[in-house]
């Protein structure tokens, strides 16, 4: 059985209900999470992507508009709930590889939101979700820290190392 998935996404779905919730944070690591389980960029992560919120004046009116922010924690509820079924009736290759990558994907989300601000959260998500090789996404990553100041790259990494998740 999938006990360790399955029970990451119920999480998933309980920090739907959080007061503080931010949907673009919950979908990344959502994405990251289900990526970790099913594979990356897998058909449920994709759907995960395409939950918008519209902002615009009207929907704000409308209390039928067609993107609530309810409609779309709704959307993400269901999609989670479908994922876990899934892994409820059928089991996974190679559990434990999945398991400490999901883990760790975690980790580093959790990390990466702790040391950055928002707007250079999203730049670096930006460019690791960005389809290009390696070494360049690895140059990209590192210039866009490297002008984030002196030592983010030293707190990212200790938070990670010190992580009471992270296991050797």
């Amino acid at each position: 059985m999938n006990a360790r998935e399955i029970e990451l996404l119920h999480n998933q779905i309980q920090k739907l209900h959080d007061r503080r919730f931010n949907l673009e944070s919950w979908k990344t690591q959502t994405i990251l999470l289900l990526d970790g389980i099913f594979g990356e960029n897998n058909n449920k992560s994709r759907q995960i992507q395409k939950i918008e919120y519209e902002y615009s004046s009207w929907t704000l009116r409308d209390t039928s508009g067609s993107s609530s922010m309810d409609d779309c924690k709704r959307t993400g509820q269901d999609i989670l709930e479908i994922a876990i079924r899934e892994l409820e009736n059928h089991e996974l290759p190679k559990p434990a590889a999945r398991e400490s990558q999901a883990g760790l994907s975690d980790i580093v989300v959790s990390a990466l939101e702790n040391e950055l601000k928002g707007w250079q959260f999203k730049q670096i998500l930006q460019i690791i979700r960005e389809n290009t090789e390696p070494e360049s996404k690895k140059a990209r990553i590192t210039e866009a820290l490297n002008t984030y100041g002196p030592g983010i790259t030293t707190d990212i990494l200790a938070t990670i190392l010190s992580d009471p998740g992270l296991k050797f």
